[in-house]
């Protein structure tokens, strides 16, 4: 009897589960055995949960010192992410977000061009993340770790990112609102017209709709995520988000709104 589909999907979350934790036992064991820090001393403290509004900017803390110097390897950060399962009986899927050992720091795709540590250069005993252009599912809970030789310490940060952007259009009409017209219409749904970045953000959160709406900056724009004739991104026959410029305030069009929460 073969799995089913769900069972494959608890097997492959848990399998992503493990390369994880097989990562961090090669580097503890890559140095020969030891135990729990001696080392390397965390500054960790319950951080309370670092909120902020979807395309915004995040500070995740991690500083640590280190008790002796006899060792003569840098210390190895790893800043993992774990999502909230979707469903109770789904597996939590933690995923390595940034890798920094030295000069050499690798991001993960997923974050790529939108993580730093900025405080790394100056020193290496700071490890801090910032992430930018923040996605809604780039909520969750964020692991700083560090290794030293065969010593290790972790703390914990949470992140939530919040916002909705949403298409609105007239009542029963499409391409009915002037740009004037389209921010009154946000005003009344408890909202503000959305920036260019909260829609990129949206469409790299899976928001797709092929009605052109009014913009913050007074460009004309919509989300695709599956192209076709007529209806695609920001290139041609590709997804993305396609931008027809700047428009005269008098042309008719939707709007996309942003709210920090929906009613």
């Amino acid at each position: 009897m073969f799995p089913s589909n769900r069972s494959r999907m608890v097997l492959s979350r848990t399998a992503a589960g493990l390369q994880i934790c097989f990562a961090l036992m090669l580097l503890l064991l890559s140095s020969g055995p030891g135990t729990a820090s001696s080392i390397v001393n965390m500054r960790r403290i319950t951080h309370p949960t670092v909120q902020q509004m979807l395309a915004g900017k995040a500070v995740l803390p991690c500083v640590f010192t280190l008790r002796t110097s006899s060792s003569v390897q840098p210390p190895h950060l790893l800043w993992t992410h774990t999502k909230p399962p979707a469903r109770e009986y789904d597996v939590p899927l933690e995923q390595i977000v940034l890798s920094a050992k030295g000069d050499v720091i690798k991001v993960n795709k997923a974050f790529s061009g939108r993580v730093t540590l900025p405080g790394y250069s100056a020193s290496r005993l700071n490890a801090t993340m910032e992430i930018s252009s923040l996605r809604t599912n780039d909520s969750g809970t964020y692991h700083c770790q560090v290794v030293v030789d065969s010593d290790y310490e972790r703390d914990t940060v949470p992140l939530l990112v919040s916002g909705v952007v949403f298409h609105y259009q007239a009542p029963n009409v499409r391409y009915a609102l002037s740009f004037t017209e389209a921010q009154r219409a946000c005003q009344e749904n408890s909202a503000q017209m959305v920036s260019p970045a909260q829609l990129w953000a949206a469409y790299h959160d899976g928001l797709a709709s092929c009605s052109a709406g009014w913009l913050a900056d007074q460009t004309v724009r919509y989300s695709v995520q599956l192209p076709e004739l007529g209806c695609y991104g920001h290139k041609e026959y590709s997804a993305g988000v396609r931008n027809y410029g700047k428009r005269d305030p008098k042309e008719m069009f939707d709007v996309y709104c942003f709210a920090e929460e929906l009613d």
